[in-house]
């Protein structure tokens, strides 16, 4: 009787985590604007001089995340650092180089961090959040719980 209490409150569970991150191999996703998930349905990554950018697409969305280095660490996202994401949607796109108009405190933010880098067997992994602007500054865009995870690198590394 306890198994199947068990087992009814683990299938319970797992049947209420629709509009949650799925843990695919690999896959670049993150939750938009805390009302659900917005996943990659192509993806990919290039390094070129030690800057790696990767470039997801979903129908006719698209993210795009610069990572200035190779080095496993932290790379913080503002409208003055290396580091950048931009997220097109609809037709508008939104980059962590851009404010928002308001002047009150509406400033692009976010964190990209890079988990792994491995130049041997070809992919990136690693996670990210940002808060970014349209470029009149009027719009903003959110991830949260972003996952860049074993990402493959398309092109030769130098």
């Amino acid at each position: 009787m306890k198994r199947i209490l068990f087992s009814l409150t683990i299938l319970l569970l797992v049947s209420g985590c629709t509009d949650d991150l799925l843990f695919s191999t690999p896959s670049l996703q993150g939750k938009l604007n805390n009302n659900f998930v917005w996943r990659a349905s192509a993806f990919s990554a290039t390094v070129v001089s030690d800057t790696i950018n990767i470039k997801g697409y979903n129908g006719n969305n698209s993210l795009q995340i610069m990572i200035p280095a190779t080095s496993i660490g932290n790379y913080g996202l503002s409208s003055s650092s290396f580091a950048s994401v931009s997220f097109m949607q609809d037709g508008l796109t939104y980059s962590t180089l851009n404010n928002g108009s308001s002047g009150l405190g509406q400033l692009s933010d976010g964190l990209i961090e890079l988990i792994e880098y491995n130049a041997e067997e070809r992919y990136v992994s690693g996670e990210f959040w940002f808060t970014a602007y349209s470029s009149n500054g009027d719009y903003s865009a959110n991830f949260t719980i972003g996952r860049i995870f074993k990402v493959p690198i398309a092109t030769p590394i130098p």
